[in-house]
């Protein structure tokens, strides 16, 4: 999917939004991998750690999972569709679902050379989450984390 600095990155922001402190998150990861700090996850503790946080993101309505979108090969599926809408929000929280749509578009085309989320394939979805995570990291640095957790309860 993406790379471990991005997968760890993703775990931060999920956490962030969905409220937890550093020490809630602390104790939620050592009972889940035996590890405190996010930064120390191996590649695979922060594939199951960000299993956990997508779920919990998921069944919370903050990360909407698109099941129409499974089961297609070589395309995204649905968590990483959900994934990319939850980040391109993220950076682009006050915009109208609109001028959103067309911003998102315009980025998959100059990023995965589609159109449209339906068309997007795995190594593309893996391209876009990098891309948008990395957007974040430079519009917001770590103010994004309290600019999403501000939205998130407002």
């Amino acid at each position: 999917m993406v790379t471990p600095i991005v997968k760890r990155r993703l775990i931060e922001l999920l956490r962030t939004a969905l409220g937890f402190d550093a020490e809630g998150w602390a104790g939620v990861l050592e009972k889940v991998v035996g590890c405190r700090r996010t930064a120390d996850l191996s590649d695979y503790e922060a594939d199951k750690a960000l299993s956990g946080v997508t779920e919990r993101a998921a069944a919370v309505g903050l990360l909407n999972q698109y099941a129409f979108f499974d089961g297609r090969d070589g395309f995204a599926d649905g968590y990483e569709v959900g994934l990319i809408e939850f980040l391109w929000k993220s950076l682009h929280p006050g915009l109208g679902t609109k001028r959103q749509s067309w911003g998102l578009r315009q980025l998959l085309e100059e990023t995965a050379g589609v159109s449209d989320l339906r068309f997007l394939s795995s190594n593309g979805a893996a391209v876009m989450i990098e891309t948008l995570v990395k957007q974040l990291d430079v519009k917001f640095g770590t103010a994004s984390e309290s600019r999403m957790r501000t939205k998130k309860s407002s």
